[in-house]
């Protein structure tokens, strides 16, 4: 029980940092906004912002389930980080952009295939919207 509490709180957390960012994105301050979003990484999870960046896609869910061993919620809120950070570098770094984007679908995919307790019509949307993105 504590542990579900706890990795509850994380999550809330996680989303009041990316909430603050996109605040700071829409006010004009992108580089405060993409330094909170990239805080995130070792702030919620314990991963260095350079490792998960240079992280393959193909390998994440591997490492994500393996060494930091993350549960769907886990796994839900680091793609919402993935997706914020690819909206924050898209206008002056397409291709780290583009990097953060396909490691969202990644994630969203593989919570699509096995997270069967939960729907979301909220993850359908951003699978669909993030394909749509790369495919264009």
């Amino acid at each position: 029980m504590y542990r579900r509490d706890y990795i509850q709180r994380i999550i809330e957390e996680v989303a009041r940092a990316l909430r603050g960012a996109m605040g700071l994105n829409q006010e004009g301050l992108k580089v405060e906004a993409l330094r909170i979003v990239q805080e995130a990484y070792p702030t919620f999870f314990s991963m260095e912002h350079e490792m998960v960046v240079k992280m393959d896609p193909d390998d994440l869910l591997t490492v994500f389930s393996e060494k930091y061993e993350l549960n769907f919620e886990q796994l839900e809120a680091l793609s919402k980080i993935f997706e914020a950070e690819a909206s924050l570098l898209v206008d002056h770094n397409l291709e780290e952009a583009l990097d953060r984007y396909k490691k969202a679908l990644v994630l969203l995919t593989h919570l699509e295939k096995t997270d069967t307790a939960t729907f979301s019509l909220e993850r359908k949307q951003r699978v669909i919207s993030i394909r749509n993105m790369l495919e264009g």
